[in-house]
């Protein structure tokens, strides 16, 4: 009588054992991600590959990858703003702290820099408020809120005092944005 085979999950583990201690790795030849990670013909497959040591680590999970970050940087942004509705401000402001906080990549979060700055504004915290429109700015005004956040940025340096800054931000907003909204303002404060 001649010994069966093994079957079942034994028989795949030892399948693929036996194939990964045979196949020899490869330097990965220049090319795409996916070629050097497991090139035609390497008897490697994309599990193999994710253990080689020399395998390119998987890009970070972002908030803009991961529906789950996603919904979580949703949620937090939702919440704000039901609570700067409701003019629950210091609630509204620990919430777009925490979704700037634990999800900075986000679109909301990106967006949340101006609302609070606008938050700290209104409540007298100039120093703060500009932090946040800086912040916001220097990302590159994702999110579709410029003109606001050089209009509040212009407003805090005003009450600072620090008038020579906010006459170059309204100049700054009036050569982007002509016929903003803050158009009149911005001529205005430049008079």
């Amino acid at each position: 009588m001649s010994p069966k085979p093994p079957s079942g999950a034994a028989a795949q583990s030892g399948a693929r054992g036996s194939r990964a201690s045979e196949t020899p790795r490869k330097p990965a030849p220049a090319g795409d991600a996916a070629t050097q990670l497991c090139p035609p013909g390497s008897g490697c497959t994309p599990d193999h590959a994710a253990l080689s040591p020399t395998a390119t680590p998987a890009p970070p999970i972002s908030a803009q990858t991961d529906p789950t970050r996603l919904e979580a940087a949703g949620s937090l942004f939702k919440q704000a703003n039901d609570s700067r509705k409701a003019g629950a401000s210091n609630r509204a402001l620990a919430l777009y702290q925490r979704l700037q906080q634990r999800f900075p990549a986000s679109p909301e979060a990106q967006v949340s820099l101006v609302l609070s700055g606008r938050l700290l504004l209104a409540s007298g915290q100039s120093s703060r408020a500009l932090s946040q429109f800086d912040r916001y700015l220097r990302a590159g005004g994702r999110g579709g809120l410029t003109e606001e956040a050089l209009s509040g940025k212009a407003q805090a340096l005003a009450a600072l005092g620090r008038s020579d800054e906010e006459q170059q931000v309204w100049r700054t907003l009036l050569a982007q944005f002509p016929n903003s909204v803050y158009a009149h303002k911005a001529r205005e404060r430049l008079r």
